[in-house]
Parts: structure tokens; C-alpha cells; sequence
């Protein structure tokens, strides 16, 4: 089964041409898509925007385009390997989960799972790249943000130490409920934030 008047703006020739049509015509328990054929290059893909933006996606001869089923399309579609998602997408996404409770909360390891875990950590050891890293290095926070500096390079508004997230509810503050900063004898600070 397919949408034969939004094939044709795909296409410019005969849409008989495109590839699987007899497929997809035959097929009455599912719906194929037409899809062009740049989208699913092993060497690089395009996206439906690099193809409209460089005028490729309507009036297309046959040979550029192959019908595929609805689940074929998805497939292609669903994996994200090799892209980044942009500065606003991350924000609209860290705005979005602020305040909601991990789907994780409250959930233990099975036994068996922890030994798994046991095992693969076992006998890792640290290069020694790594272990220069963590070598004359320090805890400091700003009353919200706990992180590591070497000794002369605290930055200022810092103190040494890390936040202790039971006294201060910081935790819930990084998931955006700062609520528990001021509740009934949580202790007052003022702290800087650094920039």
C-alpha cells in the first residue's frame, strides 16, 4: 500500500520505476514509504533538510528513490550514531527532566548483577596518565557545584572541601527543586556562583 499522490512529488518519472514498487503495490497489510535513495548511503548520509535546502527532494528521477516498509524506514531512521545534538536541543532537553524523579530512584541491584559488576571492575588499574591527573588535585565547591582544581588554581568564590549533600539538600538543588535549600533547619548560606 502507498500514498501515490505524495510519490509523485517525489518522483518526476513513471513511479512504476522506482525500485520495490511491485512490492509495495502488492502489500495490502502495510504501508511503504518512498524514500530516496541518499538518505540511506552506507558512505554518508543526508538528511531531508541537506536534500531540500540543495533542491533534491521533489521531481527526483526513479533511480533515486526505493520504497521501503514502514518498519524498514524506522529502522533507518532510529539510530543517531555519529550525530550531536545541538547547545538548544541539550538545554530543551535539561529543562525538560528538571524536577522529575529519576525512573531509577529507589531501584537495586540484583545479587547476581552486582557480582557481574564485581567482575568486570575487577583487576582494572589506573594508568599512569590517569593517576597524574588525580595527583595533587583537590576538592572545592561554591555552595552549589562540587568539583576538582589543582591546589593554585582554585578559582575564587571557591572553598576547599566538598558539599555535604545531606546538610545542604544541593542534590535536589542540581535537579532543579531548590525548595529543600530552604526548608526548616536546613542550614543558611549565601554563596557565589562562578561564572
Amino acid at each position: 500500500m502507498i500514498n501515490e499522490r505524495k510519490v509523485r512529488s517525489y518522483c518526476c518519472e513513471d513511479i512504476s520505476l522506482i525500485e520495490n514498487y511491485d512490492k509495495a503495490v502488492a502489500d495490502k497489510t502495510q504501508t511503504w514509504q518512498c524514500h530516496h535513495r541518499a538518505e540511506i548511503l552506507p558512505c554518508g548520509r543526508f538528511s531531508r533538510s541537506d536534500l531540500e535546502q540543495h533542491g533534491l527532494l521533489f521531481n527526483r528521477p526513479a533511480n533515486e528513490l526505493v520504497f521501503l516498509t514502514q518498519s524498514e524506514h524506522k529502522s533507518i531512521h532510529k539510530s543517531f550514531l555519529g550525530h550531536k545534538h545541538s547547545p538548544e536541543t541539550k538545554l530543551r532537553m535539561s529543562l525538560s527532566k528538571r524536577g522529575k524523579t529519576s525512573n531509577r530512584k529507589g531501584a537495586h541491584h540484583t545479587e547476581e548483577a552486582r557480582r557481574k559488576i564485581s567482575l568486570a571492575l575487577s583487576g582494572r588499574h589506573l594508568s599512569e596518565e590517569h593517576k597524574s591527573k588525580l595527583k595533587n588535585k583537590v576538592w572545592a565547591n561554591n555552595g552549589i557545584v562540587s568539583k576538582m582544581f589543582s591546589p593554585d588554581s582554585i578559582p575564587e568564590g571557591w572553598i576547599l572541601g566538598r558539599i555535604p549533600w545531606k546538610i545542604t539538600g544541593s542534590q535536589d538543588a542540581l535537579r532543579g527543586s531548590p525548595r529543600s535549600l530552604f526548608r526548616a533547619g536546613a542550614p543558611t548560606r549565601t554563596f557565589q556562583r562562578h561564572p
